[in-house]
């Protein structure tokens, strides 16, 4: 998919991406045309897609959600990952031309995991001894102080039942949302639930939390009034990457 247009690239993979279900398949064909296209165009694909408004009033993007997947992979992920050459090559063209955004997310998918110490993934002890499936069922169920413990786990699936319980109270989700430290998994699966992610004071507290990954917290960035941007802004304990983009927004819009 040799092109050296960035701009016609991103909607031809917009659309293949629309077409694709599989996840691992969205990132072998992003992959795939991050390393057979030149480190410029590459950066310019990139600078297009992470400096674009959301689409139809929603903070999800698939062709830049993948993007951040593959750029986050290590040698370990079945489909392959971006080698240091290649992101070495890639930051350089992207420092020539001065896209900042694109520089921040090279450095922060390569750092996160260093720069941030990793939750701990004991659960809590009241529920410690609680098998997993039991663990599933109950977070469907009405007990108050339960729910609030389970909100502690990190198996996706306890937070995605969590998350649909009709229990389940904005403020409940807003204290799983601003838990320090919390299990990155967590905070992808309330960015993912429709029904919280519309919710401003939920995205207000995942973009205040420093284990929320950057591509999310970037995209919420994008997505808040200016007041809210303004608000944060005075924000001190964000991650360096996350308040920089904030930054950015801010002056963009005022």
């Amino acid at each position: 998919m040799n092109s050296n247009d960035p701009q016609k690239l991103v909607q031809v993979l917009d659309r293949k991406l629309d077409h694709i279900l599989e996840a691992s398949m969205r990132r072998a064909v992003v992959l795939e045309t991050l390393v057979n296209e030149s480190p410029e165009v590459t950066a310019g694909l990139l600078r297009e897609v992470f400096e674009r408004l959301p689409q139809h009033g929603t903070t999800f993007d698939t062709l830049r959600d993948t993007l951040f997947e593959v750029l986050r992979a290590d040698e370990a992920a079945p489909t392959g990952c971006l080698s240091y050459e290649a992101r070495k090559a890639i930051y350089e063209a992207a420092d020539k031309t001065g896209a900042e955004e694109v520089m921040r997310v090279l450095r922060s998918t390569h750092a996160t995991h260093d720069e941030l110490e990793q939750p701990s993934k004991k659960l809590p002890l009241e529920i410690s001894e609680i098998p997993l499936g039991r663990r599933r069922s109950l977070a469907k169920g009405g007990e108050a102080a339960l729910l609030e413990k389970l909100a502690q786990d990190f198996d996706p699936t306890v937070i995605q039942n969590l998350l649909r319980n009709l229990h389940t109270k904005e403020l409940e989700v807003i204290r799983i949302a601003s838990m320090r430290p919390v299990h990155e998994s967590s905070l992808k699966e309330i960015h993912k639930s429709q029904r919280w992610s519309s919710s401003l004071r939920v995205r207000m507290a995942l973009a205040q939390n420093p284990y929320c990954p950057m591509e999310i917290a970037m995209q919420i960035v994008r997505s808040l009034p200016l007041p809210e941007l303004r608000e944060l802004r005075k924000a001190s304990h964000l991650h360096r990457d996350t308040k920089e983009s904030i930054d950015k927004e801010y002056r963009r819009r005022k």
